[in-house]
């Protein structure tokens, strides 16, 4: 068994709509989006805190995610959305952000982004907070059936450990394989999880969200490789040649 660890910090590609603290929820197709943001300028390392609750057609949106649009995707968040639909997350503004206005995207699940301008200030670089969720696997690899041990540490943007959170083996040929954990007080678990049955091996995708109480704090996602089954070894019996008793003549 390959028992090498991947550590996984970025977030996987998710959805928002956004509107600033003291405007009127933004409705788009049946959505409501009612989002704060902490700030709107800073330097490099700032971490953007995006509070939201968004909800589709009475029910909690499976997740959210702010994005900072430079030349090119300079940084995203992205995060859960909690049991009633509650989020809080951060953004943090990369270290190598030149000065200047760039798009701020937040998105809500089945709505069009909002779009804001936040500012990259020319100040010295602030020091980034650690990611609010880290998680690393073990093998990085394994056929179908295989267990995986996913090693978890998640926190919120207080830094307060989390209290719970879902493992999702996604796959192209049907709905996620979830696996719900309990997280200690410190905000680690090392659940388990089995690789799926799939019939077409190759990258699929691991997927780790994370919650405090009633909000969604953080989601990560890597690709997970299934390979092909260990080939078997058949053993085709032969017939025993018959056992002839011998004769004896006198």
């Amino acid at each position: 068994m390959n028992a090498t660890l991947r550590t996984v910090t970025a977030a996987s590609v998710l959805v928002a709509v956004i509107t600033l603290a003291g405007a009127s929820p933004a409705q788009a197709g049946g959505t409501i989006s009612d989002v704060t943001l902490s700030t709107l300028s800073g330097p490099p390392g700032t971490a953007i805190i995006i509070e939201s609750t968004c909800v589709f057609q009475g029910h909690p949106v499976p997740e959210v995610r702010a994005s900072l649009l430079g030349e090119s995707e300079d940084g995203f968040g992205a995060a859960p959305a909690g049991p009633t639909g509650m989020s809080r997350y951060q953004l943090v503004v990369p270290a190598d952000a030149p000065p200047g206005e760039y798009l701020l995207w937040v998105y809500c699940a089945y709505a069009a982004p909002e779009e804001f301008t936040f500012t990259v200030t020319d100040e010295p670089p602030l020091t980034p907070p650690p990611p609010l969720l880290v998680f690393s696997v073990s093998p990085t690899s394994a056929p179908p059936g295989s267990e995986v041990v996913v090693s978890i540490d998640c926190r919120d943007v207080d830094g307060v450990p989390g209290t719970r959170a879902e493992v999702e083996f996604r796959t192209f040929e049907a709905p996620p394989l979830v696996v719900e954990t309990a997280l200690d007080t410190a905000g680690t678990a090392r659940p388990v999880i089995v690789v799926p049955d799939v019939r077409r091996p190759f990258a699929h995708a691991l997927v780790v969200k994370c919650y405090a109480g009633e909000y969604g704090i953080a989601m990560v996602g890597t690709r997970y490789e299934v390979t092909e089954p260990a080939p078997t070894t058949t053993t085709t019996s032969q017939p025993l040649p018959a056992i002839t008793s011998p004769r004896f003549t006198g």
